[in-house]
């Protein structure tokens, strides 16, 4: 039994939409209370959304922006270190030297998802989330009985223009074909700033 193990800087982040009647509403509150929309973030002022927004949950809110976001909590590229041990020997791994499979995901992808909930009107969305202070190692067992082979392991990396505070992350890993990884466990850090876009 080999295993891979990680050391990176974690995320996590969320990317909650304010449509239609909500967004009226957040629309008509900021203007009242002299409130900049753009900076008015659901997850920092998620009591007085709920003043405006009957039944208003931040998280429920994200999950309609799930699939644009880190959501789950990721591992951060930069600056990742890759090490497979054998037999109690560590060796660095090269990034380079594994198979790296990367997709964009861009503001544009998420106003074509919800194109047809914003034909009767504008909303925006807001991006949120927290990274690690700190690199975490993890570690992931492999089954081979040969020697290890870095273009085996492929690892998934998205690019998220939502998300460009964080930089890229992890989202898959596989080796030999055998899915390894995908989330790792939650984690303590600082919350980065968020950012938001309108939707028209």
């Amino acid at each position: 039994m080999k295993k891979i193990k990680i050391k990176s800087y974690h995320g996590a982040g969320w990317l909650a939409p304010i449509l239609g009647d909500d967004f009226k509403k957040l629309k008509k509150y900021c203007e009242e209370w002299d409130e900049t929309i753009e900076h008015f973030c659901p997850s920092a002022n998620e009591m007085t959304y709920q003043e405006f927004i009957d039944g208003f949950d931040v998280f429920s809110w994200a999950l309609d922006g799930e699939d644009f976001s880190l959501h789950s909590y990721r591992m951060l590229t930069d600056d990742l270190e890759l090490f497979i041990d054998q037999d109690g020997s560590e060796t660095l791994i090269p990034f380079d030297q594994c198979t790296i499979n990367k997709s964009l995901i861009t503001e544009d992808d998420f106003k074509k998802y919800k194109k047809d909930q914003l034909a009767e009107g504008e909303g925006r969305a807001y991006t949120f989330g927290y990274s690690s202070d700190e690199m975490i190692e993890v570690e992931f067992n492999i089954e081979d009985t040969i020697k290890f082979d870095p273009k085996k392991l492929v690892i998934t990396i998205v690019e998220n223009e939502m998300f460009d505070i964080v930089g890229p992350y992890i989202t898959e890993i596989e080796y030999n074909g055998e899915y390894i990884m995908c989330d790792v466990e939650d984690f303590e850090g600082e919350y980065y700033s968020m950012n938001s876009f309108k939707l028209s």
